[in-house]
């Protein structure tokens, strides 16, 4: 079996328009096939559902990676106009993962951040090494202030004994450097224009979460993907085979791309996107956190429009779920929270051959 050369370098993203094949938005289906019964019309999925095996792959990184360093980045920075906006207060429990009233969506429309989270061990796995994040401010006030929030996954990988260890640092650590070096600045009043650009300290802080990772233990690894919003924009740090969707009206958007096997050899062109999804060492990864010095770190920036939903999840439900299923639940589960638990117990429906972990944020 043909593998590519991992020390070719892949080629950035430019823009937010300009994307790569894996990253074309979904159209939404037509017809009702849904793992969710409880309506009777339900889209059908695009894309068959992968086809995995009896029992969960462990997940390792390729033999011999070199790091590679390019990343696609974007340096706009949030304008006044979308960034700044007085809402209510909100206050979330970080702790629990409880459904919100039905009665709730109809809130949606007049609140700030929005967002819910859920996590599950799967059907195969005894321990849960998925770690997420998240949280999020609206502050109403004389003084403007642009909402603010930040949403991490991270999925520690098999086969490493410090994996859970290490997919908790990560979240820990990128978390409490965006909080001090940014948030904490945008609350004493520091003009964006003044602070460092988002995007290059969101990457910065995820290379200083591998930097204490590798400090901590010798045999942890973890997959991440970071997004911090100010305003209406969204900052995302990437690296391994955790994703992150943008889910509109008109159809899901994959924006990451996974740091796997698998996707080398379906981008290029080795094999085609059924094959590289059986290739036995296809979920093998060639950057995540914690196993080397300098891995391969992805960004993108991107505006959220008005109703625009993000989907950040662990492969324990993007591999049991596929997108088309993934964007038929979130739309007939507008509430962010039970969007999330569904999207899991559907996972869990599919087979849960691994942790699975979402976080849906919605923006009004």
């Amino acid at each position: 079996m043909t593998q590519p050369n991992p020390n070719t370098p892949e080629k950035p993203d430019q823009s937010e328009e300009a994307l790569s094949p894996s990253e074309t938005p979904t159209k939404p289906p037509q017809s009702a096939t849904n793992a969710d019964t409880s309506t009777a019309d339900q889209p059908a999925a695009k894309q068959d559902p992968p086809t995995t095996s009896a029992e969960p792959e462990t997940k390792k990184p390729l033999p011999t990676p070199e790091a590679t360093t390019d990343s696609a980045t974007e340096s706009a920075e949030p304008g006044e106009e979308d960034d700044l906006r007085q809402t209510r207060p909100l206050l979330h429990n970080g702790a629990t993962t409880n459904r919100l009233p039905t009665e709730s969506v109809i809130a949606l429309e007049n609140s700030g951040l929005i967002y819910g989270h859920a996590t599950d061990v799967g059907q195969h796995r005894k321990n849960n090494e998925d770690s997420l994040l998240a949280y999020g401010f609206s502050i109403s006030s004389m003084d403007e202030f642009p909402d603010f929030g930040v949403f991490i996954i991270a999925d520690g990988m098999g086969g490493h004994k410090d994996g859970d260890r290490a997919s908790a640092t990560a979240v820990r650590s990128i978390a409490t450097g965006i909080t001090r070096k940014l948030y904490f600045n945008i609350l004493r009043g520091t003009p964006m224009t003044q602070l460092p650009p988002v995007n290059e300290l969101l990457v910065e802080e995820v290379e200083n979460a591998n930097a204490e990772i590798r400090s901590l233990t010798s045999d942890g690894g973890t997959t991440c993907t970071a997004a911090l919003v100010i305003g209406r924009r969204v900052f995302i740090a990437h690296t391994g085979d955790s994703r992150a969707y943008i889910v509109k009206m008109d159809g899901i958007e994959r924006i990451t791309r996974d740091h796997s096997l698998a996707e080398r050899l379906r981008e290029t062109g080795v094999m085609t996107e059924q094959e590289a999804a059986m290739h036995p060492q296809g979920n093998q990864l060639y950057s995540a956190l914690g196993m080397s010095d300098d891995p391969r770190i992805d960004s993108w920036t991107r505006t959220l429009g008005k109703g625009t939903r993000l989907l950040l999840c662990s492969d324990g439900l993007w591999n049991m779920v596929p997108d088309g299923q993934i964007y038929s639940i979130m739309m007939q589960h507008p509430v962010p929270q039970d969007a999330c638990n569904r999207l899991v117990a559907a996972a869990n429906e599919n087979g849960g051959l691994d942790n699975i972990s979402a976080i849906i944020l919605y923006m009004p």
